[in-house]
């Protein structure tokens, strides 16, 4: 084995996953050089590991599966039946009889195999996932190669999308949060330190004489204060960045979403169509129905033909004793004809039971399917929703961009307000003083757009939890 393919059957899927396309989309592949045709596909594929072609074409429909199966065994039914009634010309109903036994029995077979028992096994799964309460790990085993076996494998690759965006999802909520919580703690050091630097600027204006060191401490703190402005601009940028990723594997999610809505809508209509070919069945069992009744009606005629005719046999004497055997065979016959009657009865009986079994199974599998696309379009839903997170996220970095950006150049001005004036201290006690009134009003500026910060990196931490706890509803692992 390859040992990428071995690297990837440990990990549980693609170590690398290229955006909307888990492991291998979910076909079989075939050998080097091969073009492959998947079904229900109009794509071409090449080769991307050794695979069994066979596997990949192995396809047919119930619809044509069910229909065939039975026709070629009435074929060979009616075929036996006419060669039958060549040799045995008088026993012509009896063999008619077996023959609607054999192929009664043979539809209520096919139809439990084919149908019926595949579908029970697809709706116990489908419900089991449907409330298994978002435990995306779960999977539907392919049970066959038909629609029914195309439903488990397409519900896989939807459930695989689905939990490698929710997977992406939840390591940029987690990221986004990590790079709040940072801009919270650097939100808090600069208004801690601007109320030092207030502070400060009033025992200025209190004390001129210990002006100039004090000013000399404020140079330095807004040192400390711009390298920290330079840093929260990274953070941002980097925040920014993973806000956009996360928008663009968001959009994806969603197109891959809507194509398993397309999907799944395809197969409810296949679905009703199985539905309606069980329907003919059932009209087509009616009809067998009201044909034995009408075999039973003759019988029970030939019966009372053959009472008359051993009556006419006993007034006829001795020379009507060859015809009261035959009036006896013919009531033998008429007797077989009512007891084989019977038994078709019987068996049709069952057959119109487990067809309309068979039914109630359809109806229940369409049921399951429409919950199925509810489900589906409420997960688009909540895409939109993350969208619309995403996009207040974005809009929040924005503000705090634009509010970084001013706040440093009020930063680079208080600078340069407070270099001037420890330059000034020892010329002009009044020129100081000027100056500190100054940089108090554009400290007290910086302290607004603080608080403005504060509440967009409040925003952002709201926006970040609620997504996590979106995203941590579902069972990744």
């Amino acid at each position: 084995m390859h040992s990428g393919v071995a690297s990837t059957i440990k990990n549980g899927e693609n170590l690398d996953c290229w955006p909307g396309y888990p492991d291998y989309r979910h076909i079989m592949v075939g050998g080097k050089g091969t073009l492959i045709y998947p079904p229900n596909c109009d794509e071409t594929w090449g080769m991307m590991c050794e695979g069994d072609i066979a596997e990949i074409y192995d396809f047919k429909g119930i619809n044509l599966k069910v229909p065939a199966t039975i026709s070629i065994l009435t074929g060979i039914l009616f075929i036996a039946n006419g060669i039958l009634n060549k040799i045995f010309p008088s026993k012509e109903f009896i063999f008619l009889a077996i023959s609607w036994i054999i192929i009664c029995i043979s539809s209520m077979i096919i139809s439990r195999k084919l149908i019926a028992s595949p579908l029970s096994k697809t709706i116990d799964i489908l419900q089991d996932i449907a409330e298994g309460e978002g435990n995306l790990t779960k999977r539907v085993d392919k049970i066959s190669a038909d629609e029914i076996g195309e439903l488990s494998r397409w519900f896989n690759k939807f459930i695989n999308s689905q939990m490698t965006m929710l997977k992406r999802v939840k390591k940029s909520a987690k990221t986004t949060k990590k790079s709040v919580n940072i801009v919270s703690r650097i939100t808090s050091e600069l208004k801690s330190g601007m109320s030092q630097i207030e502070k400060t600027v009033v025992n200025l204006l209190e004390n001129s004489q210990e002006q100039n060191d004090t000013f000399q401490e404020t140079k330095n703190k807004f040192s400390d204060i711009s390298a920290s402005i330079q840093e929260m601009d990274s953070l941002i940028l980097e925040i920014s960045n993973v806000v956009h990723d996360t928008n663009e594997s968001s959009q994806k999610a969603d197109g891959v979403t809507k194509i398993a809505l397309n999907s799944m809508e395809e197969l409810e209509s296949l679905i009703k169509k199985t539905v309606n070919s069980i329907t003919n069945l059932q009209e087509h069992s009616k009809h067998i129905t009201n044909v034995v009744n009408v075999i039973n009606d003759i019988s029970q005629q030939t019966q009372l033909l053959a009472l008359n005719a051993s009556i006419e046999a006993a007034r006829a004497g001795d020379s009507g004793k060859g015809f009261a055997v035959v009036a006896a065979e013919i009531s033998k016959l008429a007797l077989e004809t009512e007891s084989a009657t019977k038994s078709i009865s019987g068996v049709i009986s069952d057959v119109q039971k487990q067809t309309q079994s068979t039914y109630e199974y359809a109806g229940r599998m369409n049921d399951k399917v429409d919950m199925s696309i509810s489900s589906v379009r409420e997960s688009i839903d909540s895409f939109a929703k993350v969208n619309e997170d995403v996009n207040i996220i974005s809009t929040a970095m924005q503000s705090i961009s634009e509010i970084t950006s001013t706040q440093s150049q009020d930063v680079s001005d208080v600078m340069n307000n407070v270099s001037t004036m420890a330059d000034k201290i020892n010329e002009s006690t009044e020129l100081s003083s000027n100056q500190s009134e100054r940089s108090l009003e554009t400290v007290k500026r910086i302290l607004g757009h603080i608080n403005q910060l504060k509440q967009a990196t409040e925003a952002l931490e709201y926006s970040a939890e609620n997504m996590d706890e979106m995203v941590g509803s579902f069972k990744l692992s």
